[in-house]
């Protein structure tokens, strides 16, 4: 193969990647989810601060 290719008679590429990462898909995917579940765990944590200062703020 290698003399071939220094003699020029045989080209080698690769025209395209076939196949598909299923690990690299299923870590998207929890990556994805994991983001969404902080995002929503902040959001309700601030309603909560936001609903104790101003009860906080109505009995102060």
């Amino acid at each position: 193969m290698r003399k071939l290719k220094k003699l020029e008679l045989y080209e080698y590429r690769i025209t395209a990647w076939q196949g598909h990462n299923l690990f690299a898909a299923s870590a998207k995917e929890e990556s994805e989810r994991l983001k969404k579940k902080k995002a929503e765990t902040k959001s309700k944590q601030q309603l909560k601060d936001f609903l104790n200062q101003s009860t906080t703020l109505k009995n102060g």
